[in-house]
Parts: structure tokens; C-alpha cells; sequence
């Protein structure tokens, strides 16, 4: 996902967020306080009636992208976790199989975690946007 510069204008500041690094490392509730400035003052200044369009825009096709990674993981996690016999074979074996499972159940359940945040930034935004706007 291509990383985009937004400035939220106020009367009495300026936000500056990259994105989509503020959409995951902010909290829900700090974000929501932003989407909130920005629509409460969308026409004064008109940049954030271009702030507005662009999140419009990012916000669906990054939590479209957080789901297609998800699912992607769930396959590799599908195809690539096996189980280890501790009566079979040797135990370097057994062991690099724990390893290369251990690495597929945590990259699903980040991408899974990922996901999740990205439906909830989603809600937050377009419940934000209904109200205000």
C-alpha cells in the first residue's frame, strides 16, 4: 500500500498523519477525535474538503488490502502447517517444522489482528463522516 501525506487544518493547528502508518499505530479514539476535526470543519479550510476525498478513497482500499493479505496468510497457513511426529524421524526435523509453524501461526494472526483494526478505523470513519457531513 502506497504511503499518502493528509493535513487536517483547524483554526487553530495543523495535523499532519502519513498514512497508513497513522491508521495503525494511532488509537481508535484518536482517530476518531481526528475524523471528527476534519468533518466538523470541512469547508473551512477547503483543503480538508481534499483530505476528506482522499480518505474516502484510502481507507477502504487499505482495509481491502489488510483482508487480501489475511486471506493469503490463511492460505500459507492452510497449505504450509504440518504436524510434527515426535516418533518419527529425527528431531532437527521435528523441530524445523515447529519453527516454520510457529512463523505461520504468527503471521496469520497478525495479518488476522491487522484486519480487524482496519474494519474498525473503516467504522469509525464512515460513522464519523454520516454524522458531521
Amino acid at each position: 500500500m502506497r504511503e499518502q501525506i493528509i493535513e487536517i487544518r483547524h483554526p487553530t493547528g495543523v495535523v499532519t498523519l502519513i498514512l497508513p502508518i497513522a491508521l495503525e499505530k494511532l488509537s481508535i479514539n484518536t482517530q476518531k477525535k481526528l475524523y471528527r476535526l476534519l468533518c466538523e470543519n470541512v469547508s473551512f479550510p477547503p483543503e480538508n474538503e481534499e483530505t476528506v476525498r482522499i480518505l474516502d478513497t484510502y481507507i477502504p482500499e487499505w482495509s481491502e488490502d489488510c483482508w487480501s493479505r489475511w486471506e493469503e496468510a490463511s492460505k500459507d497457513f492452510q497449505e504450509g502447517w504440518r504436524e510434527p511426529d515426535p516418533h518419527k524421524g529425527p528431531k532437527e526435523k521435528n523441530k524445523s517444522i515447529r519453527i516454520s509453524n510457529k512463523y505461520l501461526t504468527s503471521d496469520l494472526k497478525k495479518t488476522k489482528a491487522k484486519y480487524e483494526r482496519s474494519e474498525k478505523v473503516l467504522k469509525a470513519w464512515t460513522d464519523t463522516k454520516r454524522k458531521y457531513t
